[in-house]
């Protein structure tokens, strides 16, 4: 609600806060949230706020079941505030900002609109307009509905695999307050263009949400076969997409990890572009960086880059608890000895011998992980690595760094035991 500003009698009394120019109304620019946050700005400005108010309500209404009862009998909202996005008490707080393209669909409408006669009824265009923000926004509902398969209302908090990564969730119970009863999804899907989604969440999700994305594109009836009578996708071509992944601190800049974010999927981008050119079939791609850095500090060494493939090799054969070799494998096969411990167990290990030897560039990653392995046998017990395959040692490096960041909140396969 915004309220006048002036005083009868003056010309000027303060400066809008986002113009500078003469403010006229105040203005709160967050809604539904306690606290004094009311701002003197322009009318101009008030009132765009109000827009994106209007438009942000009707995309939340679009993830959320119009923020009502949802068919699970809990309410949920998203967080206007950093801290609401999972922060832990006694853990240095992550935010994941996670930036997704459709690989060339805004390229592929910009050719369609050109080929289009100068008499098109404009009706056909708003049509594919509503296709392509419908199959966006369907992917932000996938994202948002796998989190929502993850909450125990009992806390309420997110679970996953590992248990010890799951976290509470900021629950309002503020008499009066417009959202009490509601939990806040430690999430923030952002439209920010025709074939764009990037969705702000707590660091450990980060990897999950990517996850879920290439689940939606992988979904048998994605495309959308209107797509595909307009000529925006072939007949057996699959939609793609690349995602970029900044993990950093709570209190950076999220412009900055925003350019990261960009940044970061146009090096996807560039390695599925390879990957085509070298006749290999499409796939989606991923690349993400941790830590507290530029756009322009980022490098090849610390960014990582993956095919979907092989970023599902990641999560499932190395780090998924149901694999027993995987290095959070928590159901080794029983041994006569007794002996046998899982990976799970050895986390220190694991960080301070294993890692540092592969990182280092040996040349026989796999040869010198058994020799190690071999070494502490009599203190550790017999333990299984992962399959050797392709980039192996980088793989393990890559799971030991995301032991302790990586909540897995998919579903347990059948082979999970209780």
């Amino acid at each position: 609600m915004a309220g006048r500003a002036g005083i009868a009698g003056l010309t000027i009394t303060e400066p809008c806060a986002v113009t500078g120019l003469p403010a006229e109304v105040i203005h709160d620019p967050v809604r539904g949230l306690p606290g004094p946050r009311e701002e003197r700005v322009t009318a101009a400005v008030a009132a765009a706020r109000e827009l994106g108010h209007k438009q942000g309500d009707r995309f939340t209404a679009a993830l959320l079941d119009s923020g009502d009862q949802a068919d699970d009998g809990l309410r949920f909202a998203f967080p206007t505030q950093i801290d609401e996005l999972g922060r832990s008490s006694g853990t240095r707080s992550l935010v994941g900002v996670v930036h997704i393209d459709l690989d060339g669909l805004g390229a592929r409408m910009a050719t369609w609109l050109n080929s289009l006669p100068d008499d098109v009824d404009l009706g056909v265009i708003r049509r594919t307009e509503e296709i392509i923000d419908a199959f966006v926004t369907g992917l932000a509902r996938h994202i948002v509905a796998t989190l929502r398969s993850a909450v125990d209302p009992t806390g309420p908090a997110l679970t996953g695999r590992p248990a010890r990564l799951g976290f509470p969730l900021p629950y309002v119970d503020t008499p009066g307050s417009a959202r009490q009863g509601t939990i806040m999804l430690p999430v923030r899907p952002v439209l920010v263009g025709g074939d764009d989604l990037t969705v702000l969440c707590d660091g450990r999700l980060a990897w999950s949400v990517v996850a879920a994305a290439f689940e939606y594109l992988a979904a048998p009836d994605n495309p959308p076969a209107a797509l595909r009578e307009l000529g925006l996708v072939t007949n057996g071509e699959r939609l793609t997409a690349c995602a970029g992944v900044a993990v950093v601190s709570s209190g950076y800049p999220l412009s900055a990890a925003q350019e990261v974010a960009n940044g970061l999927c146009g090096r996807a981008k560039n390695q599925a572009r390879s990957r085509v050119q070298g006749n290999r079939s499409r796939e989606c791609h991923v690349s993400w960086h941790r830590g507290d850095h530029t756009a322009d500090t980022v490098d090849a060494e610390t960014a990582r880059v993956y095919s979907e493939s092989e970023f599902r090799e990641l999560l499932r054969d190395f780090l998924d608890p149901a694999v027993p070799t995987s290095l959070r494998g928590e159901y080794p096969p029983p041994k006569a000895d007794g002996r046998t411990v899982p990976w799970s167990g050895r986390r220190t290990w694991l960080r301070s011998r294993l890692g540092p030897v592969l990182e280092g560039g040996v040349a026989n990653p796999y040869g010198r992980s058994k020799e190690l392995l071999g070494e502490t046998a009599h203190i550790h017990g017999a333990i299984t690595l992962p399959a050797k395959r392709g980039r192996w040692a980088e793989l393990v490096v890559d799971a030991i760094d995301l032991l302790d960041r990586h909540l897995d909140i998919s579903p347990p396969g059948p082979e999970e035991r209780p």
